[in-house]
């Protein structure tokens, strides 16, 4: 199956192995761990004192066995853009020019650890950046990373701030290798972007220029040839040549951590900091280390705090409030791997349906030459192309039907309701669809115009199941007595329904079907789950066994709107919802029978995820759970909102579940948190396989 689907080919160059971390040699043997310190630092107006403090504080945590420092963002002044021309240092100069760096090199030789030194205001020419600097143990700068997305948010009554105001944007995602493994470098609002995130992990990364043009081979000193086709559109079909030696280490292996220094706001900080913090190591199985500023309730920017340590299963390892503090947490390298083994996510990427390409960098030469005369986040758009960060261009949100009917007065509100039926499965095909209609029903009478039904709902969830509960969809009638019972509920009661999923039968293959009916009982779509989970470890289950694939992603036009249809372990992949919400859709729908290992750590985080990273609905559906049965399942559906806030849950047991979805909040949240025109299509484009060759 991987070499079908092009797991390789989903990144662009090909992901490799990870690198053995020099932090092994210091190491006992056959030990990849070391100690992180993470320094929530207070922040006054005084520089002098904050570089002193600093340096205090890494004293302390390298005394505690810390090989890694980081430092929080913007840790020597002020976070305001009055300050920042104020505050900012010519870190090339060095010396007397940048006496915060010049502190973190002497600490960091003196010391013999590796710093991440927050970031500071930089000043280079006439323009300011937010930068990273990375530091060895040799206090050589290793690496500077700029803030790549700039803060402009606008949450009327709540924040309001405008970095482009007084800083440009860095050009280049940046990987260092240290002592301590390789590490990605992002700043604040920079994790806000899964697909820097995705970079990091994939060894997609471009600090050299690449060369998009006619295709060749390669020969390096060792003598083979390489050369990667990238699906790249400008004027056709282009191919990107990358030689094959060592003069690149970035293009050889990723990140072992991410290292975020940042200061989330008071507003955003409860229901997003933890949150992308789990959602970047669990999405890449990787660890992420974030770094605050203690929080100062008097100073004109209030700073959430909470720096944390995720491991690569999404698992929170160390944190603190936000008073000032140092974490000291262990690092375990080998963890990585394991994970990786549990969850292969890797190896079940779908290189056939999306990719995820650098370009040019050309691109960011001519996006840094257009903005050297002004800041503004109009020009900025411009330059940094967000509309190429996903190829074919994104479509805008369409207007859905269900507004036609909840217009009053000029005003139109996109108002619905929605239910997520978490039923009991039983062995007993014919009880089990009787439930289901009854359950639809009363769904329904409650005002429901939108019906969701679990994963797996007319029988047991098991490959000996499959094949005696599978349905031949197409034929209908006798032949799928499950979807014929949804088509002639659908057209009684007037409504959408989302069919969880049932097992179908299609010639000599078997799929996990998932199938949408229309207010007129017609079948409006199919979606074949495209993922099959292959998990080893504490629970083991290979779908693969019994079930084929789909081929497609599935987006359907329905009388509540756009909805992108997943199934269960399609949530693990965010490149699907990244689809999903460039092909404009306002919902997207997981029937899932998520199990009780990664239940509890991944099923709400992933819906939170993907809702958030694409500012849309995420709605999920599980069977309720039975402790008898072959494979029990966690329960919790849930209903997510385009903030990620969980509008409307339950626990394991059987529930009706009725909420309420108004799609003109969608808006609202882009408006507030402009993602979309914000991305850096001169970084990194998704490719959606699909539509580009359909058009």
């Amino acid at each position: 199956m991987a070499s079908a689907y092009k797991p390789e080919e989903a990144r662009v160059p090909p992901a490799l192995p990870l690198p053995t971390p020099p932090v092994t040699k210091a190491s006992c043997l056959f030990n990849l761990s070391f100690k992180i310190a993470l320094c929530q630092l207070s922040v006054t107006p005084d520089k002098e004192r904050n570089i002193s403090h600093a340096r205090k504080a890494i004293e302390d945590a390298a005394a505690k066995g810390a090989q890694l420092v980081v430092l929080p963002e913007i840790w020597n002044g002020p976070y305001s853009n009055d300050s920042f021309p104020v505050y900012a240092e010519d870190i090339d100069a060095g010396g007397d020019a940048s006496p915060s760096t010049a502190m973190l090199s002497e600490v960091a030789q003196r010391l013999k650890i590796t710093i991440v030194g927050g970031s500071i205001a930089e000043r280079s020419g006439d323009r300011l950046y937010n930068t990273s600097c990375v530091f060895d143990t040799d206090g050589k700068l290793l690496a500077k990373h700029r803030k790549i997305h700039l803060f402009d948010i606008d949450i009327p009554g709540k924040i309001t701030f405008i970095e482009s105001k007084t800083l440009t944007a860095g050009q280049t995602p940046t990987i260092v290798d240290t002592e301590v493994g390789r590490i990605g470098i992002g700043i604040c609002y920079d994790i806000r972007f899964q697909e820097l995130a995705m970079i990091y992990a994939a060894r997609v990364s471009a600090p050299n220029p690449l060369r998009f043009d006619k295709f060749k081979f390669m020969k390096s000193a060792s003598g083979f040839f390489f050369a990667v086709q990238l699906i790249w559109f400008f004027e056709g079909l282009l191919l990107l040549e990358i030689p094959n030696d060592n003069s690149n280490k970035l293009l050889k292996s990723g990140a072992h951590l991410i290292c975020y220094p940042g200061a989330f706001n008071m507003t955003t900080g409860p229901l997003h900091w933890e949150l992308l913090q789990r959602a970047r190591a669990t999405d890449n199985q990787l660890y992420v280390a974030t770094c605050s500023p203690a929080r100062d309730a008097g100073a004109g920017y209030v700073a959430w705090g909470h720096s944390t340590l995720v491991g690569p299963f999404g698992e929170v390892m160390a944190t603190t409030e936000h008073e000032e503090s140092i974490i000291i947490a262990e690092i375990d390298y080998s963890i990585i791997e394991l994970r990786r083994t549990n969850l292969p996510l890797l190896k079940q990427r779908r290189g056939d349906l999306y990719r995820l390409p650098s370009p040019p960098a050309s691109a960011s030469v001519a996006a840094q030459s257009q903005i050297r005369s002004a800041n503004f986040l109009s020009v900025m758009a411009a330059a940094y192309k967000p509309e190429e960060a996903r190829v074919p261009p994104a479509l805008p949100l369409p207007a859905p039907p269900v507004t036609k009917a909840s217009c009053l007065f000029n005003l139109c509100v996109c108002l619905f309701k929605i239910a997520l039926c978490q039923l009991s499965v039983t062995p007993d095909k014919e009880r089990n669809i009787a439930h289901s209609r009854k359950a639809i029903e009363d769904a329904a009478a409650k005002g429901a115009q939108l019906v969701l039904l679990p994963e797996i709902w007319n029988g047991p969830y098991s490959n000996d199941s499959f094949p005696v509960y599978a349905e031949d969809i197409d034929a209908g009638g006798d032949a799928s007595p499950s979807t014929a019972m949804l088509s002639e509920v659908a057209q009684r009661l007037k409504i959408t329904i989302v069919g969880g999923s049932i097992v179908e039968r299609s010639g000599d293959r078997l799929y996990n079907t998932s199938c949408v009916f229309g207010t007129n009982g017609k079948l409006l779509a199919k979606h074949r789950k495209l993922f099959d989970i292959n998990v080893p470890g504490k629970i083991t289950f290979t779908e693969s066994k019994t079930l084929t694939a789909g081929q497609t992603p599935t987006v359907v036009d329905t009388e509540v709107g756009r909805i992108g249809i997943g199934i269960c372990y399609d949530i693990n992949f965010e490149e699907i919802a990244m689809i999903y919400g460039a092909r404009g859709a306002h919902l997207i729908c997981y029937p899932g029978a998520f199990n009780m290992t990664t239940g509890p750590l991944h099923w709400e985080l992933l819906q939170r995820a993907r809702a958030t990273d694409n500012q849309l609905y995420v709605a999920t559906c599980s069977p309720a759970r039975d402790a008898g049965a072959g494979y029990v399942a966690w329960g919790h559906s849930t209903l997510v909102g385009p903030f990620g806030e969980v509008l409307a849950t339950t626990e394991h047991e059987e529930a009706i579940i009725i909420a309420e979805i108004d799609y003109s909040i969608i808006e609202l949240r882009r408006t507030n948190l402009p993602l979309l025109k914000q991305r850096r299509g001169d970084l990194y484009r998704l490719v959606d396989v699909e539509r580009l060759n359909s058009q």
